[in-house]
C-alpha cells in the first residue's frame, strides 16, 4: 500500500530531478557535493 505509493513518488521525483538537472547546472554542483 503505502510502500508502493512512496516508490511511485520517488520515481516521479527522480525523473523530475533528472530533467531539471539539464536546465539547472548549479543544482547539480550542489548535489554532487
Amino acid at each position: 500500500g503505502t510502500v508502493c505509493v512512496v516508490g511511485k513518488m520517488r520515481d516521479l521525483i527522480l525523473q523530475l530531478s533528472k530533467s531539471s538537472i539539464y536546465s539547472t547546472k548549479p543544482f547539480v554542483s550542489l548535489r554532487a557535493g
